[in-house]
């Protein structure tokens, strides 16, 4: 059985690798993904009135079920690329410096992912038999858990610079 902590701290290794390898364009639009999941797990919450009761009348394990879901769904379609490339080539062609961008991008994307994931399993309270909670190291990292800072209104404008950036810079 592995715990939470060293899971954790592991896939936001691997996502870092991941980063390093396709890039900071690549990733950021990543980033941004998973900004929009909160989001919209935010404005569902709130405006859209059939959530709540079913979200309510299903208990904690449907209420993580649907967090966890959206977070997926939009993590999966933002690594989706148009074309993926041998390692080989990407290492060739990759300047350093676009693959240290990724890395760190991917380190971010890793820790919005699975934080998120964390954090909505906390929230839950743990409804699952199979998951222990984890120790005080991080649930004191709650609080930094990119749901916990994107709250109403900061979500807002979070939306609002990832999708300018996307206008600027991307398209």
């Amino acid at each position: 059985m592995i715990s939470l902590e060293t899971l954790f701290w592991l896939l936001i290794g691997i996502f870092t690798f991941v980063g390093f390898i396709r890039g900071w364009s690549k990733e950021v639009l990543v980033t941004f993904s998973l900004i929009l999941a909160i989001f919209v797990i935010t404005v569902f919450l709130q405006y859209v009135p059939f959530m709540k009761p079913y979200m309510d009348a299903g208990g904690p394990g449907r209420v993580f079920y649907v967090h966890a879901a959206v977070v997926i769904i939009f993590a999966f379609f933002g690594y989706q690329s148009p074309k993926l490339r041998q390692l080989s080539e990407v290492v060739l062609r990759q300047r350093f410096e676009d693959s240290l961008l990724g890395g760190l991008a991917g380190a971010l994307n890793g820790y919005m992912l699975f934080g998120s994931l964390l954090y909505y399993l906390h929230q839950s309270g743990y409804p699952f038999d199979w998951v222990v909670a984890p120790g005080p190291e991080l649930v004191n990292l709650m609080v930094f858990m990119a749901p916990a800072f994107l709250g109403v209104p900061a979500i807002y404008f979070a939306v609002a610079v990832a999708f300018t950036f996307v206008m600027v810079v991307v398209i």
